[in-house]
């Protein structure tokens, strides 16, 4: 009866737990299995950013249904200019504008926003995640009931988004340049300070 119990336990677990993955030209992340996956790739927009939709439907045949989810990818191999905070903060300024956000919370130090709005009678959750080379705009819509719920599905993709590497802004590179400057400037500080106790105590000992 006892592994009757623990196998419907498992079972249960794998089928809440279970993920389908999405992978983008430099990062991953995970949706959970009941959507479906479709995308439509490489539609180029000029020399230096690229373009990749795509779409999840919880049915691919009844457009009605809800959940679904969509996203955008925009390439960009070179580091920004400004903090990540800064650049989440103007993406969303660009929505924001026209449209009132019910909530918005942007995490510089994990490089990504999380934006929830009411739109034509359903919630709209917005995830932006800023990366090395490259930014994801992904959204999550369904019926207003299911905020509580979508809330957790859409922090679980939000944990999973995994980059090629971390987004590293020229602001960034310059607060790493002086930290790395003032930690050496300190040790040698510390060399030289022991090396003149030292003196000071051999002197004091010949003498």
């Amino acid at each position: 009866m006892k592994n009757l119990v623990l196998i419907l336990a498992l079972l249960i677990w794998n089928s809440i737990s279970a993920q389908t993955k999405v992978k983008l030209r430099d990062l991953t992340f995970s949706v959970p299995s009941q959507f479906h996956y479709f995308a439509e790739q490489g539609r180029k927009l000029d020399l230096d950013f690229y373009n990749e939709t795509g779409k999840i439907f919880t049915d691919s045949v009844d457009l009605e249904k809800f959940p679904k989810i969509q996203y955008q990818y925009y390439e960009n191999p070179d580091s920004g200019l400004k903090s990540a905070e800064e650049v989440l903060r103007h993406l969303n300024e660009i929505v924001t504008k026209d449209i009132p956000a019910d909530s918005l919370l942007i995490n510089g130090s994990e490089n990504y926003s999380l934006a929830k709005y009411s739109i034509m009678g359903k919630s709209l959750f917005e995830v932006k995640s800023l990366g090395k080379r490259g930014w994801l705009n992904l959204q999550y819509f369904d019926f207003p009931e299911n905020d509580n719920e979508n809330f957790r599905n859409i922090t679980t993709i939000i944990n999973s988004i995994n980059h090629s590497g971390t987004y590293e802004s020229d602001y960034d590179q310059h607060l790493k340049e002086s930290g790395e400057s003032s930690k050496w400037a300190l040790i040698f500080l510390g060399i030289s300070l022991l090396i003149y106790i030292i003196r000071k105590i051999i002197k004091k000992k010949v003498a």
